[in-house]
């Protein structure tokens, strides 16, 4: 299993990092740690690294950290009034480290493989706050997720809870999509918010993508499906 889209929205995030503390609008000291050259990165600074992002992914740069960003304010501002998170297709995903709320459980469910190369780069950071984060590892096309959190001694399944499904259902089945909202919607307890990105299915045809006219609705495209693989 890659982990080369976790790594890539890790870069993004690493980036937006780099910026001045006044214009930064995200901050994740700890996204250097999963991606292949982030010191090359670092030396760039954050408008050079911009730049080439952009250069090379159109629109994409722009669209993670506005992402990131609306979920890191929905964490915040539900923090006090949840028990616990459930991250599903966590990544490399570091907001129960860097957005850590006392006494808040996060749950992290994601693909073994990609699970346990989080699991080996978490313990290489230095000086990393202690939180309380639980790894689930889900198979999102064959396990259910619902039982595999029960599985889990400190997951509640009558808790109000935060829900983050953010940048997966583009990667898996429509029905495995399906089968992930309804098993959620069993294990979590009343005041629970559910967060899901998703892509809507017409960014697969050119001329709906651009409209009529656009001289080249093909290529447009290909960086609109580009877009939408990172979600």
């Amino acid at each position: 299993m890659s982990d080369s889209t976790a790594a890539g929205v890790a870069k993004a995030r690493h980036l937006e990092s780099l910026a001045l503390e006044s214009a930064r609008i995200v901050d994740d000291p700890y996204a250097q740690y999963f991606y292949t050259g982030a010191t090359l990165v670092s030396l760039m600074g954050h408008r050079a690294g911009v730049w080439l992002f952009d250069w090379m992914m159109p629109g994409i740069y722009d669209m993670l950290i506005a992402r990131t960003k609306t979920i890191d304010e929905l964490l915040r501002a539900e923090a006090p009034s949840v028990q616990q998170v459930v991250i599903l297709g966590a990544g490399y995903d570091m907001r129960g480290f860097r957005l850590h709320h006392e006494g808040l459980q996060i749950f992290e469910v994601d693909q073994p493989a990609v699970q346990a190369r989080k699991k080996a780069k978490v313990a290489q950071i230095p000086n990393l706050p202690s939180a309380s984060v639980h790894y689930v590892p889900v198979d999102f096309s064959c396990q259910l997720v619902d039982e595999e959190l029960r599985k889990v001694p400190s997951f509640d399944p009558k808790a109000a809870s935060l829900i983050i499904f953010e940048g997966v259902t583009q990667y898996i089945p429509r029905e495995a999509v399906a089968s992930t909202i309804k098993a959620m919607d069993s294990i979590s307890g009343e005041g629970s918010t559910f967060f899901m990105s998703y892509v809507d299915e017409q960014v697969q045809t050119p001329e709906k993508v651009v409209g009529a006219g656009y001289a080249n609705p093909q290529k447009l495209q290909q960086i609109i499906s580009y877009a939408a693989k990172l979600g």
